[in-house]
């Protein structure tokens, strides 16, 4: 069980994501938003009743904003197909944040050049470790 990623990139390569931008994929209403180093995780998702918000601090560089979204849109996606198939909670978010990070890898090789590839690598592994404390 995946999520058609060509469907998924076109949505990413052609959104603006400006503040509060609104994305739709498989039925899902989804809302980009920015926010401040002091809350959360440096891109993090939340369900609500009619949609789901993803927060991306707003210190990420607008070129790698695009990557980051679409890892949080496919794991948001995954985790609540996984679960609907009988997936724990926990198994399901594990398994769909794995995916998201092999489909944001592709997704970030297609746009970037070698350098800049290195670098939104590099940039990922520094916000987690910053966020982890490590």
């Amino acid at each position: 069980m995946d999520i058609d990623y060509q469907t998924l990139r076109a949505l990413v390569d052609g959104s603006e994501l400006e503040d509060w931008t609104e994305l739709k994929f498989e039925g899902l209403t989804i809302l980009v938003a920015y926010d401040d180093e002091n809350s959360g995780q440096p891109a993090e998702y939340h369900h609500f009743d009619s949609h789901y918000e993803i927060y991306l601090w707003a210190s990420i560089s607008p070129i790698f904003r695009k990557p980051i979204v679409l890892h949080e849109v496919a794991e948001l996606t995954l985790s609540e197909k996984y679960q609907r198939n009988g997936m724990s909670s926990e198994e399901a978010q594990l398994q769909a944040h794995n995916r998201a990070r092999e489909l944001d890898e592709i997704y970030a090789r297609e746009i970037f050049d070698n350098p800049t590839f290195d670098k939104y690598l590099e940039m990922r592994k520094e916000l987690v470790d910053r966020f982890r404390g490590d």
